[in-house]
């Protein structure tokens, strides 16, 4: 079920626009604004449809922004034109007129498959890991026909192993966060590699790789994970897990709850590891 973003019930419209990359409705001009500032970077050639034009003229009064649509779709990338229809829609302070332009202009900045990591990451942020994997899997599959750098490439693979932590393949996620120490050097992955093994109950890197960090470092590490995991079992104290109760589905439908339970509980905790990029984590 798609979400829904209210900013004011003033002017809201009888059809919202649905967005299906974001899982949100639309209902009003400043909505959309808002939506345009906030998740530039998941804008596509499928965000222009039919439905859009008919919610600009039908329900926002604005023929001015759907002729902007139709004169320079083709002519501009999605997120460019995302960007000058948020302008053109005209309700932003100056700030945000800075900050759009400045997104937009790093935007253009990008390579073709830097763009598609952007999106990717917008789309790890949203929660949509297998729309975000989709993108990152192929451009390292592809790393001998796209544009990808070292930095880009382990990005790439970092969130990847956030994201098969998310689903529990314990074994995968290592061997994502290994590739993407390799690429980066930093301690910070190293850190996430480290605790992932500590968490993992199978093997999921070659402990060598521990060798070279300062003993303090490790200890420092442990300690954290300590304290990471000293919250999280406060945290799900309380949690219905244990002596599930015959229902209509039975026993086994009933375990299947609770274990599916068990998981939102765990990624809400985690939900910081997925947010940002890689160099804000």
């Amino acid at each position: 079920m798609g979400r829904i973003m209210r900013c004011q019930e003033n002017g809201s419209v009888r059809t919202p626009f649905y967005v299906a990359a974001a899982g949100i409705h639309l209902y009003s001009l400043e909505e959309l604004s808002y939506f345009l500032q906030k998740f530039l970077y998941l804008v596509d050639e499928d965000f222009y449809n039919s439905e859009l034009l008919e919610f600009l003229r039908e329900e926002l009064r604005r023929s001015d922004l759907a002729e902007l649509v139709l004169s320079q779709f083709g002519r501009k990338s999605p997120v460019i034109l995302a960007g000058e229809l948020a302008f053109a829609a005209g309700d932003m302070s100056e700030k945000e007129k800075e900050q759009l332009k400045k997104k937009m202009d790093a935007y253009q900045r990008l390579t073709a498959s830097g763009r598609k990591i952007l999106r990717a990451d917008m789309l790890l942020k949203q929660g949509e890991y297998e729309q975000a994997a989709e993108i990152y899997v192929r451009l390292l599959e592809e790393k001998k026909q796209n544009d990808l750098n070292d930095e880009m490439r382990g990005r790439a693979y970092y969130n990847m192993g956030k994201i098969y932590m998310a689903a529990f393949e314990w074994q995968s996620a290592g061997k994502a966060l290994e590739n993407a120490y390799r690429l980066l050097h930093q301690e910070s992955v190293l850190q996430e590699l480290y605790e992932l093994s500590c968490i993992s109950p199978v093997k999921v890197c070659d402990e060598e790789i521990f060798l070279k960090v300062h003993a303090l470092t490790l200890k420092n590490w442990q300690e954290m994970f300590n304290r990471k995991k000293e919250r999280i079992e406060k945290e799900t104290a309380d949690k219905d897990y244990e002596k599930p109760e015959q229902q209509n589905g039975g026993l086994e439908s009933e375990a299947d709850r609770i274990c599916k339970k068990w998981r939102q509980d765990f990624r809400k905790i985690h939900k910081s590891c997925c947010q940002g990029e890689i160099f804000s984590v």
